[in-house]
């Protein structure tokens, strides 16, 4: 794939790591710039534009009459953007908080520190998002950017263009970059085998689906794309036939919305005996619906979710495939610091699987 980075930032980019990595020492003189220049197969203006980036961002020294010197943080400062407002992170047992709490207690042992950009206030369209947070990471200059829950490609290649080391968490995007996340796939084909397992043939996939410019223009969920293909490999290699009407999505915060997506998958005909669901709102909403109507769960209706923990709703513990956020953090942490002290070139893209904890929402069906 062809590198659209500026020259001059991947010039910076390199030297960058190469005082980060102890190639080039903490006050040693760097050549003079003609040499460099030479060295780098550009101009002199160009190489200039590399240099005036690592200074700014504290990595070089000028001393007039005297030449340019490296200069190695004591401390790495990173920044993890996220397109979640700060409220929402907020809330307890947010998967992106664990995630971020996880990866700043490690670094911030080693004397590092992380920030966290959220969208702007006002901020309502993500072309303002991506604005802001790319303005923040060229004028901050973070030593790493980690890219939290962006899933949008458009957003990863304008963070990766700027030449900062980037890991992206819990997405796997077009371009070419280092980037952990879940296996989406595996987590649907798990959950869809272990109802199938129960006897369950009648199987509805309860998807989810982000807002657009407005609800006529929805966009897509990935990890929702990725449970749903895995649901419907595992029928089809069960000899189950898959029905598109068995796929309903819903968007994701709009309860009107996934009541009445609830509510459209139990007047299915005929009516499913088990559903795979993509997130714990969905799970709740479907099961308070079923309720509504008479049903019980599981006796009438058996549900397994995506979740990164077990929870009880109405007194039913709903099985759920956990995703390990832990792990997740932890690898993710690991690449960023591999990659700032050169120690690993090779490009890393890891799916993290998901694991089964049994609840009460499930049950063998009795025909």
């Amino acid at each position: 794939m062809k590198n659209y980075t500026p020259v001059y930032m991947r010039i910076s980019e390199t030297i960058r790591k190469k005082i980060n990595n102890g190639m080039i020492k903490d006050g040693e003189r760097l050549p003079p710039e003609p040499e460099l220049a030479e060295e780098y197969e550009v101009s002199r203006m160009t190489l200039r534009r590399a240099l005036d980036i690592l200074e700014t961002e504290g990595f070089l020294t000028r001393r007039k009459g005297r030449g340019t010197f490296a200069v190695r943080k004591h401390h790495r400062t990173f920044i993890a953007v996220l397109v979640h407002a700060r409220e929402k992170i907020q809330e307890k047992g947010h998967p992106y908080r664990i995630i971020i709490e996880r990866m700043r207690n490690h670094l911030e042992k080693a004397g590092d520190r992380v920030e966290v950009l959220t969208p702007p206030p006002g901020a309502s369209d993500r072309t303002s998002i991506i604005r802001a947070a790319l303005e923040k990471c060229r004028s901050f200059g973070p030593d790493g950017i980690f890219a939290v829950g962006i899933m949008d490609n458009d957003y990863i290649l304008g963070l990766k263009d700027t030449g900062i080391p980037l890991v992206v968490v819990d997405f796997i995007p077009l371009c070419d970059t280092d980037c952990i996340a879940i296996d989406a796939f595996g987590c649907g084909s798990l959950a869809t085998q272990h109802l199938i397992d129960l006897g369950h043939r009648h199987i509805a996939f309860f998807g989810g689906r982000r807002m657009g410019s407005s609800t006529r223009n929805p966009l897509p969920e990935a990890d929702s794309i990725g449970m749903c293909a895995g649901y419907r490999y595992t029928l089809e290699q069960n000899n189950i036939p898959f029905t598109e009407e068995r796929v309903v999505e819903a968007f994701f915060d709009i309860e009107e919305d996934i009541r009445d997506k609830s509510n459209r998958i139990l007047e299915l005909s005929p009516c499913p005996t088990a559903a795979v669901v993509f997130t714990r709102g969905h799970a709740e909403i479907l099961l308070h619906a079923a309720r509504d109507r008479g049903q019980s769960v599981p006796k009438d209706l058996s549900i397994v979710c995506l979740d990164n923990r077990q929870t009880s709703l109405d007194g039913c513990t709903i099985t759920v495939v956990k995703v390990d956020l832990e792990k997740m953090a932890d690898i993710s942490t690991q690449r960023m610091i591999d990659m700032l002290k050169g120690t690993d070139e090779n490009m890393l893209q890891m799916r993290i699987n998901g694991k089964l904890i049994k609840g009460t929402s499930c049950q063998t069906l009795v025909v």
